[in-house]
């Protein structure tokens, strides 16, 4: 129909018929309204060919085109071609222009404007304030909305409910509950009564913080007040006592609103439904659900969805399909939000050949996919690493005429970048720009963050350059991401050059991307002067402080790092336990174990959960001054105060196990973990490897025999760098009984051979160590002592191309570092598989630099 309308206009250019301006505004706001903005330029150019005069009205629309597609430098320039050509820009037209440079995120420009504005002899109206109100509140700056509405008060201007229910709600999704009382409380100051709108708001936020009894008692102030709670508001309270699983208080609700002859609706039960799914509780849920009938209400499609989201939540799809099934049996059309919450679920658990059986059995009912659906398949994908497939069912989604949302765009473009696939990055960018899919703004945008966040830095700023060019403005977004990727590179001058330049005022992130980049370069003075300005300007954050007490321990700068604790504490600004290991990790480093451990029990005091990171630190200092049994301490400390162990502790405790002849102990961790999935197998090799180092072949086959008892079952690859590493270390009519051992107890098919075994490992090794996938493999400790007899109590430490420890100092027959070692000696002496340069294996102050695919690694003995 537009086509056609726009084709008519456009004939009657030569026909010397004149067509109204009235006409004119008229379409080209039917245009704007419906998104047909490359129709809309069409009619506006045919307008100045004609030579019709435009009027305010029209100038607004051009204004409000360029705004659509995030073109502000360009709206901009009409509005100054309005005064410059005596048409006066009204209200409507600011109002215009301020909104599209909030939604371009360039924020500082609007308020700049509207201070022009009030200079000519306008004043803003109830939406310029509403505009300013809103963007700050969606943006979690519930403060500065606050200062609007003062300012909208102070003007003359009473803000209205809706005003003051946004900036309640803003305070109350930040966590700010005093603040959004605090409201309440200047709306009553100002003689204004608190409608069900208001009290809505704040109860709803309550019950989503779980304050459910000071919600309860609003709900009494409002019926005190003379102000009826409706159904909604007690659908607040019944699910916010169902999330905290108090099926009491969900009753005695349901009893309030029957006194108030307020029926519960089908939402009401549906909130039960979301909050028993929601704690886990799927089978009451169910139970619910199937009985709601029996009450003559009739479930809708939003309660099979909750509880289908429930058990996708859990990992259980094929129940989230029953349900599906049982949908169609009882004549309700499952629509594709809930067909999306399995296949959602199934691609986070990269579950992909499922996610594809469900879409197949969508499209063959008829429910016609859609961007989330597609961007299902792109994540999940991206994330098993097959980007061609991603990109497959991104032009289909194009295709088949469905718009991509930022996010889709946003996975895709970064996944692209971070496999360094930059061809296609560009090329979805073209498609991208060249359909319009989504504003330019955003476009642009996408690009540089994802080629900023993957270091493609040059490639990052060509586009920026573009960007600029084209008149769009950078968003705050825009620019952090540009300088957090020169500040990782250590660029720091293009990084302030970016800074400086920036239009709008920088946030924290900005700044404490700068400061961890001068901190890094070892630069303590231009972070303490950056560190200053951001404690000037409010903006000090527990990052701020941690990452420059951070900079001061490794500059060693010791006693400024701790003045900025008490600092910290000074200013409210609590310690966290990244603070707290920061210190812990530099005490430790200078084996000074008893201020670590004494400053472990400050953190507990304080009710701070030590990590991972904390006992790691604290570990490898303990390891270092050689002190196994605070090791074996420490650890059960960990556990008992539950902190899940991740495979760095392990390994180290695995280590401390064996040095410390405790075998079986090791042996019985090593098994509970691998059956949680923990280990992933590498520090089971290790373990393996440690233990056939003893050359009593009947102790190799206890061991085995003890693992059988316990119900492990090694893989394949597992039994062969066993039997791999006894026959290294000269054990051959033996193996025999090995191989029997594996084959009885159902580890290996009765069919594989010795040799196969052998081969099995030779693959896997090589597989390995083209991976680097995790550089210090234990796998060949058992016979490291026949390679490097002279290195086996040195200490090493093992570097990779990202200047990480990969081992640590160690004083024992059979070591990490001695195993890696043991490694490069093997394929030195082989020549094969890789190849090295000045390696001496019999000097232990051997530097070895391995190269394969432009990595390097260096292992430093001492």
């Amino acid at each position: 129909m537009w086509n056609e309308s726009v084709a008519v206009f456009l004939g009657i250019k030569g026909g010397g018929f004149r067509i109204s301006l009235l006409c004119c505004n008229s379409l080209l706001k039917d245009l704007l309204r419906c998104g047909r903005t490359e129709l809309f330029w069409k009619v506006y150019g045919g307008m100045l060919e004609m030579g019709i005069s435009l009027d305010i009205y029209t100038c607004v629309s051009v204004i409000t085109a360029h705004c659509k597609v995030g073109n502000v430098r360009e709206a901009k320039r009409v509005l100054k071609e309005m005064e410059e050509n005596g048409c006066d820009p009204n209200v409507i037209a600011y109002n215009t222009l301020i909104k599209g440079l909030c939604r371009s995120g360039a924020i500082d420009d609007a308020l700049q404007l509207k201070m022009e504005m009030v200079e000519k002899g306008l004043a803003p109206d109830h939406y310029t304030f509403s505009i300013f109100i809103d963007w700050f509140c969606q943006h979690k700056r519930a403060s500065e909305a606050k200062l609007i509405l003062q300012e909208m008060y102070e003007t003359g201007l009473n803000p209205d409910h809706i005003a003051y229910t946004a900036v309640i709600n803003g305070f109350m999704k930040e966590g700010a509950v005093d603040e959004a009382f605090l409201i309440k409380d200047v709306m009553a100051s100002r003689g204004i009564k608190l409608n069900l709108l208001n009290y809505n708001a704040i109860i709803h936020g309550l019950c989503n913080k779980g304050n459910m009894e000071r919600a309860e008692s609003l709900v009494f102030e409002m019926i005190k007040l003379g102000i009826n709670p409706e159904i909604q508001t007690y659908n607040y309270l019944i699910y916010g006592h169902s999330r905290e699983s108090n099926m009491e208080k969900v009753l005695e609700i349901l009893a309030w609103m029957n006194e108030r002859n307020l029926a519960p609706s089908i939402y009401t039960f549906n909130a039960i439904i979301d909050g028993l799914s929601h704690t886990g509780n799927l089978e009451q849920a169910h139970l619910l659900l199937c009985n709601l009938t029996e009450r003559g209400i009739t479930p809708n499609i939003v309660s099979y969805t909750t509880i289908m989201k429930g058990y996708t939540k859990e990992g259980k799809y094929e129940e989230g399909m029953r349900i599906l099934d049982d949908m169609w049996e009882k004549g309700i059309v499952p629509d594709v939000f809930c067909y999306n919450s399995i296949i959602i679920g199934l691609s986070k658990s990269k579950r992909m050949s499922e996610a594809q059986t469900c879409l197949i059995a969508m499209r063959k009912k008829g429910v016609i996919p859609n961007a989330y659906t597609f961007g299902a398949f792109i994540s999940g994908y991206m994330e098993i690493g097959e980007m061609e497939i991603a990109k497959k069912y991104f032009v289909e989604m194009i295709d088949q005429g469905i718009v991509p949302d930022l996010h889709n765009y946003t996975a895709l473009i970064d996944g692209l970048c971070r496999n360094g696939d930059i061809v296609h990055a560009f090329s979805i960018f073209s498609i991208m720009l060249e359909r319009r899919l989504l504003p330019d703004t955003h476009i642009y945008s996408v690009l540089i963050m994802g080629l900023s966040k993957n270091g493609k830095l040059v490639e990052a700023m060509r586009i920026f350059s573009c960007f600029c060019d084209k008149g769009l403005v950078p968003d705050i977004y825009v620019y952090t991401s540009l300088i957090s990727g020169f500040c990782k590179q250590g660029d720091m001058s293009k990084a302030f050059s970016l800074f400086n330049e920036m239009s709008q005022k920088a946030d924290g992130f900005v700044y404490n991307a700068l400061l961890n980049g001068c901190c890094k370069n070892g630069d303590t003075q231009k972070a303490l002067s950056l560190f200053n300005e951001m404690k000037e300007r409010g903006i000090a954050s527990v990052l701020t402080f941690n990452t420059m007490i951070d900079g001061y321990c490794k500059s060693g700068v010791f006693t400024k790092a701790v003045e900025l604790i008490e600092d910290m504490i000074d200013k409210k600004i609590m310690p966290n336990n990244v603070t707290f290991t920061i210190i812990i990790s530099h005490y430790s480093k200078m084996g000074e174990m008893e201020k670590a451990e004494k400053l472990l029990s400050e953190m507990l005091k304080r009710n701070i959960v030590p990590t991972n990171l904390t006992y790691t630190s604290l570990l490898h200092g303990y390891s270092k001054v050689g002190n196994i049994s605070k090791m074996l301490a420490m650890f059960e400390d960990l556990v008992a105060k539950g902190v899940e162990p991740d495979e760095v502790v392990y390994k180290l405790m695995f280590d401390a196990f064996y040095e410390g002849g405790n075998l079986d102990k090791a042996l019985k961790d090593w098994n509970e973990l691998l059956g949680d999935g923990v280990l992933k197998g590498k520090v089971s090799e290790m373990l393996i490897g440690a233990w056939s180092g003893d050359e009593d072949i009947s102790t190799v086959l206890a061991i085995l025999a003890k693992m059988s008892e316990q119900g492990y079952k090694p893989s394949v690859t597992t039994c062969s760098i066993l039997a791999y590493g006894l026959q290294r270390v000269g054990y051959k009519e033996e193996l025999h009984n090995i191989i029997d051992a594996m084959v009885s107890y159902g580890w290996i098919p009765p069919s594989m051979s010795l040799v196969d075994l052998v081969n099995q490992y030779q693959r896997e090794y090589i597989r390995m160590l083209h991976e680097a996938s995790d550089v210090v493999l234990s796998i060949l400790a058992l016979s490291i002592h026949h390679f490097l007899p002279e290195i086996l109590t040195s200490s090493a430490v093992l570097l990779g191309p990202d200047e990480r420890n990969w081992s640590v100092q160690r004083n024992s027959s059979v070591t990490v570092s001695a195993v890696f070692l043991g490694i490069l000696a093997e394929l030195v002496l082989n020549d094969k598989l890789m190849h090295f340069t000045n390696v001496d294996v019999q000097d232990v102050k051997t530097v070895v630099h391995m190269s394969r695919a432009g990595k390097v690694f260096r292992v430093v003995s001492n």
